[in-house]
C-alpha cells in the first residue's frame, strides 16, 4: 500500500515447513598399547612420598638438590630442584647418584622429566652417565608436555650393564664442568629404570611393579561430566600442547584478566 499502513488485527498460521530432527554420534578412535610385566627398579622416582628418589644421601650426589612443589607432568607436585652452586663440587658436578641393581645381561631404559630455567647451560643437560662403558650412547625426547607454560621433556636412554652382576651407578644430571651458576636451576621428575630392550622405549611412569600385562590408552583424552548439579567436558592431546576445558574453574581463571583491567580502568591505576 503506497502512503499507508498496513494493520494487521488477526492472523494464523495456514502451514509449517518442519526440518527433519538429525541426531549425530561421535565415535572417537581410540589407539591403545600392551604394556608388559615390570617395574622401576627406582624407588619414589616422583617423590609421592616427599622423600627423595633411591638412596637418600649418595656419598657421590652433589648437595645442591632439594625437593619443591613446582607444576609438573609427573605423578606428584614434588620435584627434583638443583641449584646452581657459586662454590660448586668440582667432582660430584650436579648430579644425583642413583644405585640400580641390575641384573647380568639385561638391559634397561633410563628416563626422566626434566625442565630447565634459561640460566642453564645449554651444553651442560648431560642425564644419563652411568659407570658402565655404553653409558647413554644414544639418547632421545620420547614426548613432550607443556605445563603452566613451561615445556617439559621426557628424556630417555638405553643401558646394557658391563658389570658381572648387572648393578651399575647412575649418576643423573651430572655435568661435564661446574659452569651451571647461581641462578641456574634445572627441575626432574618421574624418574624411572626399566627392563627393556637395544629398541625400546620408555613406558608410563611405574610408581608400582606391573604383575600383569595391562592396556593403555596411547591417544588424546575427553572427559565429561553430567551428575544433574554441573556439566563439563575437558579435552587434551596426546602430548598436552592443545587443552580445551570449560570447568567452572577454567572459566573463572580466563575472566580474570579482563576482571583486573576492568578494576584497574574504574580506579585508574595501572595493572
Amino acid at each position: 500500500m503506497i502512503g499507508g499502513n498496513l494493520i494487521v488485527r488477526d492472523a494464523f498460521i495456514i502451514d509449517t515447513e518442519e526440518t527433519p530432527e538429525v541426531i549425530s554420534k561421535y565415535n572417537p578412535i581410540i589407539e591403545t598399547d600392551q604394556l608388559s610385566i615390570s617395574e622401576n627398579l627406582v624407588d619414589n622416582g616422583a617423590f609421592e612420598s616427599q622423600k627423595l628418589a633411591g638412596k637418600l644421601i649418595h656419598p657421590e650426589s652433589d648437595t645442591n638438590y632439594q625437593l619443591a612443589d613446582f607444576w609438573n607432568p609427573g605423578n606428584s607436585k614434588y620435584v627434583l630442584r638443583t641449584k646452581g652452586q657459586a662454590v660448586p663440587d668440582g667432582v660430584n658436578r650436579n648430579s644425583y647418584t642413583i644405585d640400580i641393581n641390575g641384573a647380568e645381561g639385561e638391559t634397561y631404559v633410563l628416563s626422566c622429566w626434566v625442565w630447565y630455567n634459561d640460566q642453564w647451560p645449554e651444553h651442560e643437560k648431560e642425564l644419563f652417565i652411568t659407570d658402565q662403558s655404553d653409558s647413554a650412547e644414544v639418547t632421545g625426547i620420547s614426548e613432550t608436555k607443556e605445563v603452566n607454560g613451561r615445556t617439559w621433556e621426557r628424556h630417555y636412554t638405553r643401558v646394557t650393564p658391563t658389570s658381572a652382576d648387572g648393578n651399575f651407578k647412575w649418576f643423573l644430571g651430572k655435568t661435564d664442568t661446574v659452569e651451571a651458576g647461581p641462578n641456574a636451576r634445572r627441575y626432574i621428575t618421574n624418574i624411572q629404570c626399566e627392563p627393556g630392550s637395544l629398541t625400546s622405549l620408555p613406558t608410563p611412569y611405574i610408581n608400582k611393579p606391573r604383575t600383569e600385562e595391562i592396556e593403555v590408552t596411547t591417544t588424546g583424552k575427553i572427559t565429561f561430566k553430567n551428575d544433574g548439579s554441573s556439566e563439563y567436558v575437558k579435552i587434551e592431546s596426546k602430548d598436552g600442547a592443545m587443552k580445551f576445558d570449560n570447568t567452572i574453574d577454567a572459566k573463572i581463571d580466563r575472566l580474570k584478566p579482563l576482571i583486573r583491567k576492568e578494576i584497574a580502568s574504574k580506579f585508574g591505576v595501572k595493572e
